[in-house]
C-alpha cells in the first residue's frame, strides 16, 4: 500500500508540474530545483508529460539560471532579452531537446545575449530562432545527439569556447541571420552536414568545420574572417543560387575536395577574397563541376598552390570565369563547357600549360596579352570575350572564333 501511495503521489507531482514553467529568479540561489525560482508551473521534473516549455521572461529578478536537474527532456525554451542578458552556467548537468514542432530554442528582444553552457542532446532536428539582431545566443557547452539545428531569425547563433567538439550528426542548416563558428582552434562545431540557404555562416577559428563534412551553399555566404590568421579546409562543396564563399580578414579557405554546382539558370555564385584573406585549392588535382549549360560561377579570389602544385579541371556544360591573376603551378584542363579568363595571368603560372578539350571553349579578350611562356593546347574552341552579365550561351550577340598568336591548335 505504501508503495502504491508513493507512486500515486509521484504521478500527481509530475502531472502538476507538466506544461509551462516560468522562471522568476526570486529564489535564494540560481538553481532550477529551487521552487522559489519559478513563478508558475513549479520546478521542472524528469519524465513530466509533454509538451514541456520553459520561459525565461524579461522581468525576472535574476537572469542567471543554473540547470541542475538531471534527465530533463524539453520541447521548447524561450528567453526574453528585452531587459538584458541571460546566463546559464554549467553545473555539470545536460538537457535533452525533443525536437517537437515549432521553435525549440527561441530568443526574443534585441538587447544583449544568451550565454548557454550546459550540454545539450538533440533527439531530433531542432529550430533555434534568434528573432532580432543584434541579439545573439552563444552555446558554449557540448551539443550531441542524432538531431540537427535549423537556424532562423535575424540574430546570431554562436558556437564558442571549449576544447571539446560538438558531435551532433544531423544537419546544421542556416535559413536566416548569422551563424558564428568560433570554438577553440581545431575543435569542430558540428558533426554532420552544413547547409546554407540564406544569411552568413562565418568561420572565426581554424578548422571549425569537420574535415569530412559535406558543405552545401544554396544561397547566402560562407565566410572566413577572424582576429588572427587561420585556415579552414573544406571537403566536397556544392554551390547554387546567389551563394558566396569569401575568405576575408586573416581567413584562409582551402578546398580539399571537389566543387560542384547545382543547376540554376538565373543566378551566379562567386568565390572571392578580401583584405588579408586567401584561397587555396589545397594541392593536387581539383575538379570544378558545373553540370548545366546555365550553371555560372565567378571566382574573384586568387587561386594558388597548396602544399603541392594545384591543377584544375573544369567539367560540365556550365560557364566558369576566373577574374584574378592566379598563381597555381599545375595544369589547367577544360573538358567541357566554357572557361572565361578575365586576367592575363588567369591561367596560373606558365609551368604546365592549358588544354581545351574537343567540345569545350576558352574565352579570352581579343586585346589580352598572355605571358610569353603560356602554352595553350586547343582541341576545342577559342572565342573573344564580351562585356556581359550573363553566361556566354544565353547572350544574344554572336561569338566569332579567333586564334591569338600564343595559342596552338592540337591536331
Amino acid at each position: 500500500m505504501k508503495t502504491l501511495l508513493a507512486l500515486l503521489f509521484t504521478a500527481l507531482a509530475v502531472c502538476a508540474n507538466a506544461g509551462t514553467h516560468v522562471w522568476s529568479g526570486a529564489g535564494a540561489n540560481a538553481y532550477w530545483n529551487t521552487a522559489g525560482n519559478w513563478s508558475s508551473g513549479g520546478v521542472p521534473v524528469a519524465g513530466e508529460a509533454a509538451p514541456v516549455k520553459l520561459i525565461f521572461p524579461a522581468n525576472a529578478t535574476s537572469r542567471t539560471s543554473m540547470l541542475n536537474i538531471a534527465n530533463l527532456k524539453i520541447d521548447s525554451i524561450e528567453v526574453d532579452l528585452t531587459s538584458g542578458s541571460y546566463t546559464f552556467p554549467t553545473a555539470g548537468t545536460s538537457i535533452t531537446f525533443t525536437g517537437a514542432a515549432g521553435d525549440n530554442f527561441k530568443v526574443t528582444g534585441n538587447s544583449s545575449s544568451v550565454t548557454w553552457q550546459p550540454g545539450i542532446n538533440l533527439q531530433s532536428t531542432c529550430r533555434f530562432n534568434v528573432l532580432v539582431s543584434p541579439a545573439y545566443a552563444d552555446f558554449q557547452g557540448v551539443i550531441s545527439g542524432n538531431g540537427g539545428i535549423v537556424k532562423t531569425g535575424n540574430g546570431d547563433l554562436k558556437f564558442s569556447i571549449g576544447a571539446v567538439a560538438n558531435t551532433f550528426t544531423g544537419t546544421l542548416r542556416l535559413e536566416q541571420g548569422d551563424i558564428l563558428l568560433e570554438k577553440a582552434a581545431g575543435i569542430a562545431c558540428f558533426g554532420g552536414k552544413l547547409e546554407i540557404v540564406a544569411g552568413t555562416c562565418t568561420v572565426r577559428q581554424s578548422q571549425q568545420i569537420p574535415a569530412n563534412a559535406v558543405v552545401e551553399i544554396l544561397g547566402g555566404t560562407l565566410a572566413a574572417a577572424g582576429n588572427t590568421t587561420f585556415t579552414q579546409t573544406l571537403n566536397n562543396v556544392t554551390m547554387g543560387g546567389d551563394s558566396r564563399i569569401n575568405a576575408n580578414v586573416n581567413g584562409n579557405i582551402t578546398f580539399g575536395g571537389t566543387l560542384d554546382f547545382v543547376n540554376d539558370a538565373t543566378t551566379s555564385p562567386t568565390i572571392s577574397t578580401a583584405s588579408t584573406g586567401t584561397l587555396s585549392f589545397g594541392g593536387g588535382t581539383r575538379t570544378l563541376y558545373l553540370p548545366h549549360p546555365d550553371s555560372y560561377l565567378e571566382v574573384y579570389a586568387v587561386i594558388g598552390d597548396g602544399p603541392t602544385a594545384t591543377s584544375l579541371v573544369k567539367t560540365g556544360a556550365g560557364y566558369l570565369k576566373l577574374l584574378s591573376a592566379n598563381t597555381f603551378s599545375g595544369t589547367m584542363e577544360v573538358k567541357e563547357g566554357e572557361l572565361d579568363i578575365a586576367n592575363p595571368n588567369g591561367l596560373g603560372s606558365t609551368a604546365k600549360g592549358t588544354t581545351v578539350r574537343a567540345g569545350a571553349t576558352l574565352i579570352l579578350n581579343s586585346t589580352m596579352t598572355l605571358p610569353a611562356g603560356e602554352t595553350i593546347t586547343l582541341e576545342g574552341d577559342l572565342e573573344p570575350a564580351m562585356q556581359r552579365s550573363c553566361p556566354a550561351r544565353s547572350c544574344s550577340a554572336a561569338l566569332h572564333p579567333f586564334m591569338p598568336p600564343t595559342a596552338s591548335r592540337s591536331s
